[in-house]
């Protein structure tokens, strides 16, 4: 969890690092914090298989406020959580896509996209990259928010809480 220029000190100083794993999802991408990108870019470049994880964000590219949410489902390519998966697993580097799943349900979802696996062709790619900028506008965050943010750290803990009467 660091940015991509440290990732590349690492992987430079460390030729036998033999994978790197990342924080891979359509809205940590282009982020300016997680670097998604940036650091698969670095993987590349160091030809190092990539691991995934956080494909789903947590559950958060499942669980979308409901405009976003509609786009996605009116796509009719699958569920939420395979389209999050496939963006993933479609870039040539990655090897390995972690996500965690809570009942059979999710895990026959993941197993019935990825065993006869169809990459995102370029439009696809391109939509969820569009689909990204959408849920980090302000209307697509929670109104109700607290964030901690640790001094010299990255790290940001957002939490939800519920509404005030």
């Amino acid at each position: 969890h660091d940015n991509a220029e440290f990732l590349d000190k690492i992987l430079t100083e460390n030729p036998d690092v033999e994978f790197v794993q990342l924080q891979f999802n359509y809205v940590d991408y282009e982020d300016d914090r997680v670097q998604s990108r940036l650091c698969y870019e670095v993987c590349v470049k160091h030809g190092k298989p990539v691991f995934v994880m956080e494909p789903v964000k947590g559950g958060h590219l499942v669980n979308m406020p409901d405009p976003v949410a509609k786009i996605v489902d009116d796509l009719g390519g699958g569920s939420r959580a395979s389209y999050a998966i496939r963006f993933a697993a479609s870039f040539p580097n990655v090897v390995m896509v972690l996500s965690g799943m809570g009942n059979m349900d999710m895990m026959n979802d993941n197993l019935s996209f990825m065993t006869d696996f169809k990459p995102l062709d370029e439009k696809e790619s391109d939509d969820f990259l569009g689909i990204a900028v959408q849920l980090k506008t302000p209307e697509a965050e929670p109104e109700e928010r607290v964030e901690l943010l640790i001094v010299n750290s990255p790290l940001t803990l957002s939490c939800n809480l519920p509404s005030l009467p």
